[in-house]
């Protein structure tokens, strides 16, 4: 969250900006229906998830069948994040469990 005040200061006028912490957020996630080319691959997946807003980035192996994903909590969804990667990607993403 972002907030901002104005100062006068011997007749400048200096903005003061405040950026409060994002909570970032690591998830591994199981990736069924990867291939070694095309619009399921390792690097199509990694593209897509790292386009999407709030994301800050994205691993993607297709040996252990997983990505892993890095986050900020208030700026991106994650069950959004795998729905729009399952449709774009035609992958099958497992859910996390909830703790």
């Amino acid at each position: 969250m972002r907030g901002w005040q104005g100062l006068a200061v011997g007749g400048a006028i200096v903005m003061l900006v405040t950026v409060a912490r994002a909570e970032i957020v690591n998830v591994t996630l199981k990736v069924d229906g990867m291939t070694t080319t095309g619009c399921s691959s390792p690097l199509a997946i990694q593209g897509t998830t790292t386009r999407l807003p709030g994301v800050r980035g994205a691993s993607v192996s297709l040996e252990r069948g997983e990505m892993t994903v890095e986050y900020e909590r208030d700026e991106c969804d994650l069950e959004k994040l795998i729905s729009t990667v399952e449709r774009m990607c035609l992958v099958r993403i497992t859910r996390p469990s909830s703790r």
